[in-house]
């Protein structure tokens, strides 16, 4: 679909569970979502990138599927179901039957001011709902089988240097530093894992790479009675099936990144005792290079969305924030 069909998908009333209004429509760079009173509504883009591919009605249907079946391994209250859209006599719609031209999966609408970093931000965390969180993560990363993967360290190192494929458009927007500071931290990050691809490996071998979230930062959380993990990665189960170390980092990351250090370490310390497992040196380090590459990831989201609104002084704070941490850890690496 494209943003003009959303426009007309949002006059046809009503909507799959009798709603009449869309208050706000939140566009990314590969979805819509339309928030009602009671339920939200996400459209994946039909673009290829050089990590998913949504061209074809068949994929988005396969990867709307996929989201919903591996979010509700956290999030069954939240995510409900698929639901196809119909074009008939040239109107689109939910309820009205006619030739299926996408999908949509819809999901409970969830309180935002419950969202993690809004009450990091709004200091109203609690000691006892980080805690809760890191039981939750712990025992759904104890729940996962452990993938028997001949599992490449190499790819973080690729991965890690495809910021670098933004250097020639952020050279009009960002600061002489930024961008030296970038390709120092993808040099780095290449010697760590030449250094280090042993442990990597061993730690695959040790059973640690499962099936995981990984999208775990602030944004995908909401502190209820529980907590709720959300939004994890389907189009690309190479970024999901990873250590859980990498799962947790980013999370620990993200709260540090938000000057939130002392919940950062609660955090860990948590997660290690529900997890009942001590980690060695070569964990902590592993552990640390898996934080900066996190930044990397946050710092390569915003640099994107940045570029599409050079004028957006917030999403440089963002990029500037991610690549200072990211600089951060590889000092402490060295």
């Amino acid at each position: 679909m494209t943003g003009a069909e959303i426009h007309r998908l949002i006059q046809q009333k009503p909507f799959p569970f009798g709603e009449t209004d869309v208050d706000e429509v939140i566009e990314t760079h590969i979805s819509w979502v339309l928030l009602t009173s009671s339920h939200a509504y996400k459209i994946k883009k039909p673009l290829r990138l050089n990590f998913l591919d949504f061209t074809t009605l068949d994929q988005r249907h396969f990867y709307c599927k996929e989201e919903v079946r591996l979010n509700q391994r956290f999030s069954q209250e939240m995510y409900l179901k698929v639901i196809p859209i119909y074009l008939r006599d040239g109107q689109l719609s939910w309820t009205a039957p006619g030739s299926i031209v996408d999908y949509t999966v819809v999901m409970k609408r969830m309180d935002t001011s419950r969202e993690m970093l809004f009450l990091l931000e709004h200091h109203n965390l609690q000691a006892s709902q980080i805690e809760q969180l890191a039981q939750t993560i712990a025992y759904f990363h104890a729940s996962e089988r452990s993938l028997v993967l001949s599992f490449d360290p190499f790819f973080l190192a690729t991965e890690f240097a495809d910021i670098a494929s933004l250097l020639p458009a952020l050279s009009g927007v960002a600061t002489k530093k930024m961008m030296e500071t970038i390709s120092t931290c993808i040099q780095q990050s290449t010697n760590f894992i030449q250094s280090n691809a042993a442990g990597f490996k061993q730690r695959a071998k040790e059973g640690y790479v499962k099936d995981c979230h990984g999208d775990l930062h602030l944004k995908n959380i909401f502190i209820t009675d529980t907590p709720v993990l959300f939004d994890c990665i389907e189009f690309k189960a190479s970024f999901r099936e990873i250590d859980v170390l990498n799962d947790i980092a980013f999370l620990a990351m993200d709260l540090e990144a938000h000057g939130a250090e002392e919940w950062s370490v609660l955090f860990v310390e948590k997660y290690q005792h529900f997890s009942k497992i001590l980690w060695t040196p070569r964990d902590k380090a592993l552990f640390l290079y898996y934080k900066a590459f996190r930044a990397c990831i946050r710092a390569k989201v915003n640099a994107l969305a940045w570029l599409e609104h050079p004028e957006d002084t917030a999403l440089e704070k963002e990029v500037i924030r991610y690549v200072e941490r990211m600089a951060d850890y590889f000092s402490k690496l060295n």
